[in-house]
């Protein structure tokens, strides 16, 4: 009950200066949401529509709103309000600070409201119970936005007291029993139809429930370390703030703020931000006798990340909870108790809460998703009595965020793509550089003007492109183990190889290298085991049949300015036959051009005739073997005379192809 009082009376006009970290307050790092409400004055149980938030996605409100993180305020948001249920519990009127988050173009998103919840006709107000020979109720009606009432009846064990003050507060006389209280009021400009009951405020005890005793109902700590605290009492009443170091005696307490006020949202700065403080409040006002309006004590947990190499693994560490441990010094005697608990808040995923035992000072979250964002903080619950009087506070420690998404910046490198016969084998190597291993590759393909995805591996070093029958052009990418996306890297084009029907190989230009150039090309032809290679600046090459006589297969091979090399496609074809004849020869016997012959595809000859004719037509030889040639001789046996001959050639090649040749040469003696 005392908690959600305590909420109650969280202040709707927040020092800019104790709220850095308030998302409301400092929205600069996120896109900006948008929303609309029905009404910002509301019944507590009043339908409410929300209106203009189209723009945004995956919307959740979070009317509570106290400063928590994105994380935080999306874990515990819904994708509408009610607040209904909450003022059921609560049966007093607040005011609330609604948030969205949510996402804007794929960006997270921030946007806030503020609204006031009425609860039937009650206004705000407090009372306090002072026993003693003569008992005393205190009733407070403060001035308070909420508070925008005509007149106010207070009604104390069946007798009336009315008032049109904008401001009330008066002591009334009341016998050692229960006391029966109604406090409403009338002529607000927004009426709510239902109308309230009246409250019972127990006698002075151990263990009582007295709404408006002094209480630190929240310690919260910020990212900064700072601790703010929420505070709650008897209007119009003010009160100092102690702190002492956790584990040592609240006696050795200082104090360290003073005319604190019902609704404060109270800071401090304590010597050492790492450490645990504990922090009580007092009233500033003359104890009724055993009642010292004294809080307890409440203490933050200051929470840190822990050293863990297992990415699938988040370790959080803090210091064991070190007070407080004992309400006895107060009469009558005071009692308390804790529970821990470490509240979990994922990406798009809500609150989770996890129960800590007390000697707990290390919390380890196993089997993580690193692909999403975890943020932990300890809630610590206390309840007990102190003084008389029950309480609830509750500590939460500062918010740990752990995220292993990063915005990778550098591509994979040395992209290279080289045919094996007609397939395409794209190799490539992670940045040197990164944090997590690259576990998902994603090959893609240009079609047209566009890249499209062409095939997705895990913890591979090359793609294999089958079947192609063109250059083609591709980039590749990976996700490493947290799903972190790198960039592309560069285009590479594979070398595609044709020859044109006329022993000419033709290649296209692209670049097979990324982050290099090409410096030249090798052709290569193999043959029956045999290889050899010519130099090419160009994407053109005629076949040289002087060496190639017979089928063969051609590769290029585009050489890097860095050394790397990319083979082409291979090309195996019949290379058409050529035959070249000499211009003279000189049959002398000593061994140099002592024969007329042909030159050039020989060993790919099926069939062959030279015909050797005279100045004056006549013929005078016949040749029959291409490897021989013409001795130069007559049909005589006397070797012709110097002067110019004529040849006639006829060959059918093995491939099927025929060639016809003529011409002229001279005998030289």
């Amino acid at each position: 009950m005392r908690k959600l009082v305590a909420i109650a009376f969280l202040l709707f006009c927040v020092l800019p200066s104790l709220t850095a970290q308030n998302l409301c307050e400092d929205p600069r790092a996120y896109a900006t949401g948008s929303f609309e409400l029905s009404s910002y004055d509301i019944c507590h149980n009043e339908n409410i529509r929300i209106t203009g938030d189209e723009k945004v996605q995956d919307a959740r409100y979070y009317f509570n709103y106290k400063g928590e993180t994105y994380e935080m305020a999306y874990s515990q948001g819904e994708t509408r309000l009610d607040f209904s249920e909450y003022m059921e519990k609560l049966k007093k009127p607040s005011v609330f600070t609604v948030i969205q988050v949510g996402k804007v173009d794929g960006k997270e998103s921030v946007a806030c409201k503020k609204i006031k919840v009425r609860y039937m006709d009650v206004p705000v107000y407090s009372y306090t119970y002072c026993p003693g020979p003569t008992i005393k109720l205190e009733i407070t009606i403060p001035q308070h936005e909420l508070n925008d009432f005509q007149d106010y009846s207070i009604k104390v064990n069946g007798q009336n007291y009315y008032t049109d003050a904008l401001t009330y507060r008066d002591a009334f006389t009341v016998p050692n029993q229960p006391i029966k209280l109604h406090v409403t009021a009338n002529g607000s400009p927004k009426t709510c139809p239902a109308t309230s009951s009246e409250i019972e405020v127990p006698i002075f005890g151990g263990g009582r429930d007295w709404d408006y005793y002094p209480e630190i109902t929240t310690l919260t700590l910020g990212d900064d370390l700072i601790p703010r605290m929420e505070i709650t009492g008897q209007y119009d009443q003010t009160h100092t703030l102690y702190r002492y170091a956790a584990g040592a005696n609240y006696n050795v307490a200082q104090a360290v703020k003073t005319g604190i006020k019902t609704g404060d949202l109270v800071s401090d700065i304590p010597p050492s931000l790492d450490k645990s403080y504990c922090y009580f409040i007092k009233a500033d006002r003359v104890a009724c006798v055993q009642m010292q309006f004294r809080s307890a004590e409440i203490c933050t947990i200051p929470l840190k990340e822990g050293n863990s190499a297992n990415i699938k693994e988040n370790v959080l560490t803090w210091q064991r909870y070190s007070g407080p441990v004992d309400y006895r010094a107060f009469t009558p005697s005071g009692a308390l108790s804790t529970s821990s608990w470490m509240e979990i808040a994922r990406s798009e995923e809500n609150l989770e809460t996890k129960r800590l035992l007390d000697q707990d000072v290390q919390y380890v979250d196993k089997n993580v998703d690193c692909s999403k964002k975890y943020c932990y903080r300890i809630r610590l619950d206390h309840t007990g009595h102190i003084s008389g009087a029950n309480f609830q506070s509750r500590s939460y420690s500062n918010t740990v965020c752990l995220d292993h998404r990063l915005d990778l910046q550098d591509p994979p490198l040395g992209l290279l793509v080289s045919a094996e016969e007609q397939d395409n084998i794209i190799s490539f190597n992670p940045p040197g550089d990164i944090q997590y291993k690259p576990v998902t590759w994603e090959l893609y393909k240009k079609e047209g003007t566009t890249f499209t995805l062409s095939q997705t591996e895990e913890d591979v070093t090359k793609f294999t492109d089958e079947g192609v029958t063109k250059a083609e052009t591709y980039k590749v990418r990976f996700f490493d183990a947290c799903k972190n996306e790198s960039p592309y890297s560069g285009e590479v084009t594979s070398v595609f190889l044709s020859e044109d029907g006329d022993n000419i190989l033709d290649w296209t230009s692209g670049n097979p290298f990324d982050g290099s150039t090409i410096s030249h090309y090798e052709v290569m032809y193999v043959n029956s085991g045999e290889t050899f290679k010519e130099s090419a600046q160009v994407n053109t090459h005629p076949v040289s049949t002087a060496e190639v006589v017979t089928e063969g297969t051609f590769i290029v091979r585009a050489v890097a300015s860095d050394g790397r090399v990319s083979d082409s496609n291979p090309v195996r074809f019949f290379v058409r036959g050529a035959l070249f004849l000499p211009n003279a020869f000189t049959p002398n016997s000593d061994g140099h051009n002592d024969t007329f012959g042909a030159k050039g595809s020989l060993t790919s000859i099926e069939k062959f005739q030279m015909d050797i004719f005279a100045p004056n037509g006549q013929k005078i030889a016949e040749v029959t073997d291409p490897m021989s040639g013409w001795d130069g001789k007559l049909p005589n046996g006397l070797l012709a005379p110097t002067g110019s001959y004529f040849y006639q050639i006829k060959a059918e090649m093995k491939s099927g192809q025929v060639l016809s040749k003529n011409g002229s040469f001279v005998v030289i003696h």
